[in-house]
């Protein structure tokens, strides 16, 4: 069992092998983007799924059921992790663009990456995800 109020320094499959079975209401995470600016950062391509869908699975496996679960990620990989996260117990709610605003171009090959990406996935209520937002719609919904 984990105390709360405590910091923990591990690896996060790890740590997330000690947390209990659907006991988390909320998961932000922001994994590294397997952009090869460091050694911590710096994966075979196929490795780093796998290694994300480990990471997925566990965070799934202690999310509650209607949890929310955020995935922070680069343009080049958001897309593999959103096809694997598909086949799984969660619903894509929203695909987040965050424009981070300009910076200099400093080159004539490429375009500046100004953007990161969110992905919004709700785990195990794949009915509600479809609640209608018209207001009397809603009222409607809310009574059943």
């Amino acid at each position: 069992m984990l105390e709360v109020n405590k910091i923990y320094n591990m690896k996060a499959l790890n740590f997330l092998s000690k947390v209990e079975n659907n006991s988390i209401d909320l998961v932000v995470i922001d994994p590294p983007y397997n952009i090869k600016i460091d050694e911590w950062d710096n994966f075979d391509s196929e490795d780093y799924i796998k290694w994300m869908e480990n990471i997925c699975n566990e965070l799934i496996r202690v999310t509650r059921k209607n949890g929310s679960i955020y995935i922070f990620g680069d343009f080049r990989f958001i897309g593999d992790i959103k096809v694997m996260m598909n086949k799984k117990d969660v619903m894509l709610n929203s695909w987040i663009v965050w424009d981070k605003g300009t910076k200099a171009q400093n080159s004539t090959r490429s375009y500046i990456n100004v953007t990161e990406h969110i992905l919004f996935y709700v785990k195990g209520i794949m009915k509600d995800l479809n609640i209608p937002t018209e207001l009397n719609s809603v009222r409607d919904y809310l009574k059943e």
